[in-house]
């Protein structure tokens, strides 16, 4: 059940074939931020209440898959592009991207970083051979049935996927370059995403650079519930460098 069903309201349309929402807050805030939701819309939202509680429109697009294509990427700009002309908002808006909604949020940011004013990455896929292919600390979390939709999302073999080359992992530099703020946050008992083989090269990464940056770990967390371990520092951090 969506949060603000009955509180905000929402605005639900077709874009280029692909459900759309706009979820608009009581009153916008007077620098018309935004937020994308980059995949499971109505799953985990705490933290995009908040930032609607706080004047932010919250963005969604439907995804044709949920492991990054170029397809989805792109769509997903265009959509932005046409809601913030639309209703006036800023230029960059802040990518959520729990789990695979994380993938997602890397490549966005990275394909488009004209778009992304921060990342909030909540237990993001962000090694495919950790997640959903299993050949690290967690060989049996994710099915069979995971492992062939992203195959055949890809356009990939088990053989093509061993060259393939086009991770959020092979991403991280690129966000870096662009110098996107990002928050992120991580259970150190995922049994679907292990934080080592996924989460921690993005720390690594934000670590060796003065770029803002928050992390938040929950001790003996799995990978759900998602959601910030601290939710008024998060929506804090995000109100300061989006």
């Amino acid at each position: 059940m969506e949060l603000w069903r009955d509180r905000y309201q929402t605005e639900r349309f077709v874009f280029e074939g692909r459900e759309a929402v706009v979820v608009f807050p009581e009153k916008a805030e007077e620098k018309r931020r935004w937020a994308l939701k980059t995949e499971y819309f109505t799953a985990f939202q705490d933290l995009e209440e908040k930032l609607v509680e706080r004047g932010f429109h919250l963005l969604y697009l439907q995804n044709r898959n949920r492991w990054g294509t170029a397809d989805d990427l792109a769509a997903k700009k265009r959509f932005a592009d046409a809601v913030t002309r639309k209703h006036a908002l800023r230029e960059k808006g802040v990518l959520i991207g729990m789990s695979c909604g994380g993938l997602h949020a890397i490549k966005q940011a990275a394909a488009y970083p004209e778009m992304a004013a921060l990342l909030y990455l909540d237990a993001p896929v962000v090694n495919l051979l950790s997640c959903p292919f299993g050949l690290g600390a967690c060989p049996t979390a994710i099915g069979e049935n995971a492992k062939k939709e992203a195959l055949d999302a890809l356009g990939l073999d088990m053989s093509g996927l061993i060259a393939y080359r086009d991770h959020p992992l092979d991403r991280i530099g690129e966000v870096i370059r662009h110098r996107i703020p990002a928050l992120l946050v991580w259970g150190d008992a995922d049994t679907i995403v292990p934080f080592a083989e996924n989460g921690q090269a993005v720390l690594d990464a934000y670590r060796r650079t003065d770029i803002p940056f928050l992390t938040q770990s929950k001790p003996g967390g799995d990978h759900h519930p998602h959601g910030p371990a601290e939710m008024k520092e998060a929506v804090e951090f995000i109100l300061a460098h989006a």
